[in-house]
């Protein structure tokens, strides 16, 4: 998500202050606020293979997302303020591709996969954004599969995820 900023500002951003285009900026007022769940540390919030029953969006805490493939191997990665969980899944009806439990006490807005369709035919920004969301995704995963393919030395894979992390959740501090 980077580079991107809000279009309009809405209640949800406004309050949980994430810096980057809202799923939810262009929604009449109040339309999200009964979908607002907290979670706390431990809490498993949906399970790989289970039926996509939400879209999630991460307002405050940090979530990971854990998936185990068939060879055994468990691939984990984190989620913070601002992402969506669970896209991919509600629009293509599959089940959840990875298990989502939250690291931290986390605030997530649990959006009904009936209610999210609705909401993906009813409000194009909502569409756009999903569609920005799954782009950022499918690029971030080429970027990993180009990286494997001409087998960049791990030091340095690691220093641009570090650096691709603070970009998406990092805090800027004076010094350092």
């Amino acid at each position: 998500m980077q580079g991107a900023r809000h279009t309009n500002s809405c209640e949800i951003c406004s309050e949980c202050d994430v810096h980057c285009e809202c799923i939810f900026s262009g929604l009449p007022e109040g339309v999200v606020d009964s979908m607002i769940r907290s979670y706390s540390r431990g809490f498993t919030i949906f399970r790989q293979g289970a039926a996509a029953a939400c879209v999630y969006f991460v307002r405050t805490g940090w979530v990971e997302q854990s998936h185990l493939q068939p060879t055994g191997k468990m691939v984990k990665f984190m989620a913070g303020r601002g992402s969506l969980l669970g896209l991919p899944a509600v629009i293509t009806g599959k089940p959840y591709e990875s298990t989502a439990t939250a690291i931290t006490d986390a605030e997530l807005v649990c959006v009904p996969e009936h209610h999210f369709l609705s909401l993906v035919r009813t409000y194009p920004l909502v569409a756009e954004s999903a569609l920005r969301q799954l782009s950022h995704q499918a690029l971030g995963t080429l970027d990993v599969l180009y990286s494997l393919a001409v087998k960049t030395p791990t030091v340095d894979r690691l220093w641009e995820l570090l650096q691709d992390l603070g970009k998406s959740f990092g805090t800027p501090v004076k010094h350092g």
